[in-house]
């Protein structure tokens, strides 16, 4: 994909491939990885960007996922409405897309989607050969943009828990070394971290007692504030998941936050905490 992004940038410029390959690697490997063949360190990534005359903001900015992206938005709205089986048409469609394609950028809005299925059946579609492909992305990440950061956020059921927990690890060393200039970076950072913390209280609560002091540590800004508060309750619901608290003060805390005027949130964790009642699995 994003070498695909750069060969764009690249002709828009009228720069020959000798040219922009010059004194960083061959022409035939820039070709290849322009043609999503293979992939290539960070590091050179920056040094073929100098030779287009484009800087790392400008590049990452242009190669993130559209919001407005179609296929996302009608996962979003059937998601929204609970429509699995509409979710589940649009992932058949997007794995027969990607088995033609092998593009990387369809792989991960199939995890999306399938990500969105298993939040509302439990039922995981996203194949094991997919899954191990998916870690090995996020897992080599030396750049954190926001797209791939959406994309974890929004696939924190498709891995198992020592992977959630290790890609987690790698966001916040980012948060706590102020990587993150960009506001909105930081915000859907953090986010991301905690829907992690989230999908760990069911799968491994140990793992997630161990991410939420982490999490703690780290600096929430005044206006994203409620990121916080959703932490909190979230402590909460990992204290009754161990059973160290009782389920009457969990409601009390849900209450609160609808007081507060946070209905969204409180709607989002009173559904997982119905799931939590409703797990049966052992903890881990």
């Amino acid at each position: 994909m994003y070498g695909q992004k750069f060969k764009a940038l690249r002709l828009q410029q009228h720069i020959s491939l000798e040219q922009a390959a010059n004194r960083v690697i061959s022409p035939s490997t820039l070709s290849r990885w322009e043609n999503n063949k293979i992939d290539i360190r960070f590091n050179l990534v920056i040094k073929l960007l100098d030779n287009i005359h484009i800087n790392l903001k400008e590049f990452t900015n242009y190669c993130k996922i559209n919001h407005s992206n179609p296929f996302v938005a009608k996962v979003a709205m059937y998601y929204e409405a609970n429509d699995d089986r509409h979710i589940l048409q649009l992932i058949q469609s997007k794995k027969k897309e990607y088995q033609n394609s092998h593009n990387q950028f369809d792989l991960l809005l199939l995890a999306i989607a399938c990500n969105c299925y298993y939040d509302l059946t439990d039922n995981n579609v996203f194949p094991v050969s997919y899954q191990k492909k998916l870690f090995y992305i996020l897992s080599n990440i030396e750049y954190w943009t926001e797209m791939y950061i959406n994309v974890f956020g929004n696939t924190v059921f498709l891995y198992d828990s020592k992977e959630l927990y290790s890609i987690s690890i790698r966001i916040l060393k980012n948060l706590n070394s102020n990587t993150f200039n960009d506001f909105q970076e930081y915000y859907y950072a953090l986010s991301s971290v905690i829907n992690a913390l989230t999908a760990l209280i069911i799968k491994n609560p140990k793992l997630a007692s161990q991410l939420l002091t982490k999490i703690e540590k780290v600096s929430i800004p005044k206006p994203i504030s409620y990121l916080k508060i959703r932490t909190n309750v979230l402590k909460y619901l990992l204290d009754y998941r161990l059973g160290k608290t009782y389920e009457k003060l969990i409601s009390i805390k849900l209450e609160n936050l609808k007081w507060l005027g946070l209905t969204d949130i409180a709607k989002d964790l009173t559904f997982f905490f119905n799931r939590i009642k409703n797990d049966r699995s052992p903890l881990s």
